[in-house]
């Protein structure tokens, strides 16, 4: 009860302002956080949620070369532990701002990630480095 009454309130954030910081810091990262990662070995959505502290911030799965498609993840796992270095995760924003990071994060490289494989006629899995 006095924890609520006590709780130290904290000042609201840019949401657009977090996730250009949170895409900076990415970006200068020498192991290429943004850059996607094929994981051939995962056979579901089960699966995936079961694996997803083993797995990296951006992935392919699931490709169907004769069908042409494969399903792209943005792990919230990692994007929540990592965002927390700019927003603490109690903030009353935090859910706001990851969700927007995770939406960013999916247009672009997927974007540039589907561009990419149509310019060199390759699926998924022969342009990104994988994931044993």
């Amino acid at each position: 009860m006095f924890d609520r009454l006590f709780k130290k309130k904290l000042p609201p954030v840019d949401t657009h302002q977090k996730v250009q910081d949170f895409l900076t810091l990415a970006a200068a990262d020498p192991g290429n956080l943004l850059k996607p990662r094929y994981v051939g070995w995962l056979r579901d959505e089960a699966h995936a949620a079961a694996c997803r502290d083993q797995l990296p911030m951006l992935y392919v799965w699931n490709e169907d070369a004769g069908a042409g498609t494969f399903s792209y993840t943005v792990n919230g796992t990692v994007v929540g532990f990592l965002l927390e270095a700019l927003l603490p995760r109690e903030h009353p924003q935090f859910v706001e701002v990851r969700d927007e990071l995770m939406r960013v994060l999916k247009d672009v490289t997927m974007d540039a990630m589907v561009y990419t494989c149509k310019e060199v006629g390759l699926m998924p899995s022969q342009v990104l480095p994988n994931i044993d």
